[in-house]
């Protein structure tokens, strides 16, 4: 496997950003504030912590729907993403939005691309969602002082009105899903047009659907956690601006929590109208300044708390980045006892990348005979399935399209026999479509399969009818694979796990030594970890969609092609 670089790319650039900004406040600035902060600098530097701890917190409910789900990523390592994110964001020369390829590049080892991706996009909204809130707090706060004059009272209702607004969209964008129509819109730029219908392959748009599949459910069905998340996330902006409270405390000046909250919404409403400003160099100190006069102090107070948050934001960012260093030094550590030997499953991944077969047939027949309900389909594949278990048809010698034209036969047969269809005219059509299909992910499979043999042994261990090895052979995949188990063959098959300790054991290797990629979770990831594997759990469209703990997949992936970064 591939070791990732993009970590090291995110820490040189942080260390480079860090730089600059010592650079641009200056050593002599920054000892001068320390030392008339002293021991104020603890609660804080402290305090953000508690902020991003709350954020990670309001990550989880976007993210996970049950307790048995959150046990899938540690907490800490949420917390580490969560920091280490918003350090690259600090860093972004414009618009502060590098933290989230970064977090979708961590997510999806646990969680897969598509649903990594829907997850951080979610949060990156509820984050944006939370700005506008606590704008509005600060508002309305401030329309409560009593100081504001007309023109104050004037902006105020104005930008009550726009934030409301944007709330609304964000909301629409939930109930809606946004990536499809990000991608859409993208098309009708005249500069990025042909860039991005390069782009938008079918794969792709598929992927961007399961995004958008994940944003909508979760509005759909949990809102509940939406609402939690949001409460979480607003009520971190409000913690969050304790940090004016505290700065200003340790240089004797005494301000309310309310002044605090306007302070801090008034600051960050200006810094990020100027969004374009790299690191909000400026444009933070400007928004104090301006927050500072309208209640009653002077703008150069404003100034000297900037410094102070300047300091608070220099050492979380280099935590952040250290963060994202350490793990990289220890995936490398890792790797030093990498896997020896890949074992995968075959029908359902890498002939399908994912998708299990009942649902590749249900498509095809819904296609060609609209009026067969997924019942229908479901019934005729449990039936063919357990006759080609108890039968002799499927001789060693015959080929994957044979199987198929045999699967489908008897398919149609039922379908016939249980007065589902009058006629098999479209039998052939959905023979080749399907092989097509196989075909297709086969190939593309095969130079996953091809980079990965060069430093490690593969191994197959497949319910098959025991003609697995031919089928291998005449999808051209042979010379890949040092030993297969076919359970036709050999009397035994998933979920018992001996069928994965006899692949084990010709591969002449300890358990340990061998990852098991598969797309069943009970047939493939539970039986291959009860062993001491490694597992990886190719996690696309399943006979059932697994709502349990998923605590014995190592990694989770949604495409073969995963595998090559996975590590």
């Amino acid at each position: 496997m591939k070791v990732k670089g993009y970590e090291a790319a995110f820490f040189v650039v942080g260390v480079v950003a860090i730089g600059l900004m010592i650079h641009s406040i200056g050593w002599h600035s920054l000892a001068a504030n320390l030392r008339r902060i002293g021991w104020w600098a603890v609660p804080i530097v402290g305090l953000r912590l508690i902020v991003y701890a709350i954020n990670t917190r309001a990550w989880q409910l976007l993210t996970f729907y049950s307790r048995g789900q959150r046990q899938l990523i540690p907490f800490r390592k949420m917390l580490q993403m969560v920091i280490s994110g918003y350090a690259i964001n600090y860093i972004t020369p414009v618009m502060a939005l590098g933290g989230e390829p970064y977090r979708i590049l961590e997510m999806k080892k646990y969680l897969g691309t598509a649903k990594a991706t829907s997850s951080v996009i979610t949060y990156s909204a509820l984050h944006i969602l939370s700005h506008f809130l606590f704008w509005n707090l600060g508002c309305v706060l401030m329309l409560c002082s009593g100081s504001a004059g007309v023109a104050t009272r004037m902006a105020c209702w104005g930008f009550i009105i726009v934030n409301t607004l944007c709330v609304l969209a964000i909301v629409r964008g939930y109930r809606r899903g946004v990536a499809v129509a990000v991608a859409e819109w993208l098309l009708r730029v005249p500069l990025l047009r042909k860039i991005v219908a390069r782009w938008l392959t079918p794969a792709t748009r598929h992927s961007l659907v399961e995004i958008d599949n994940g944003i909508r459910n979760l509005y759909r069905s949990h809102s509940a956690n939406l609402v939690k998340a949001t409460v979480w996330e607003t009520t971190s902006r409000v913690i969050g601006s304790l940090e004016v409270y505290i700065i200003l405390l340790a240089v004797g000046i005494n301000i309310s929590i309310g002044q605090a909250i306007i302070v801090s919404s008034i600051s960050s409403l200006f810094a990020n109208l100027l969004f374009f400003s790299p690191m909000q160099l400026g444009t933070r100190e400007g928004g104090l300044a301006l927050a500072m006069k309208s209640i009653g102090l002077a703008g150069t107070t404003g100034v000297v708390v900037g410094i102070a948050m300047r300091i608070a934001e220099l050492f979380w960012i280099a935590v952040g980045i250290a963060l994202i260093e350490t793990t990289k030094l220890t995936k490398t550590r890792h790797m030093k006892e990498k896997t020896h030997a890949y074992i995968f499953d075959y029908g359902g991944t890498l002939d399908t990348n994912g998708t299990h077969w009942f649902h590749i047939f249900l498509d095809r027949y819904r296609h060609y005979y609209p009026h067969l309900t997924e019942n229908n389909v479901r019934q005729a594949y449990i039936y063919t399935e357990q006759t080609m278990a108890h039968s002799s048809k499927v001789s060693s010698s015959m080929s994957f399209k044979e199987v198929l034209e045999l699967k489908i036969q008897l398919q149609h047969s039922y379908l016939l026999n249980n007065f589902h269809l009058s006629d098999v005219k479209y039998k052939n059509d959905i023979v080749n479509d399907c092989y097509y299909l196989a075909y297709q992910n086969t190939t593309q499979a095969k130079a996953t399969l091809q980079a990965l043999h060069k430093a490690n042994k593969l191994a197959i261990v497949s319910n098959f009818y025991g003609n697995l090895s031919h089928v291998i052979d005449d999808f051209g995949l042979s010379s890949y694979f040092e030993t297969i188990v076919d359970s036709g063959n050999e009397g035994v098959a998933k979920p018992d796990k001996e069928i994965f300790m006899l692949a084990v054991k010709r591969l002449n290797l300890s358990p340990e030594c061998c990852t098991v990629v598969g797309d069943s979770y009970h047939k493939d990831i539970m039986p291959a970890k009860a062993i001491g594997c490694r597992t990886i759990w190719l996690n696309q469209k399943g006979w059932n969609n697994h709502t349990g703990t998923t605590s014995d997949a190592d990694i989770i992936i949604s495409s073969i092609a995963e595998l090559e970064t996975s590590d």
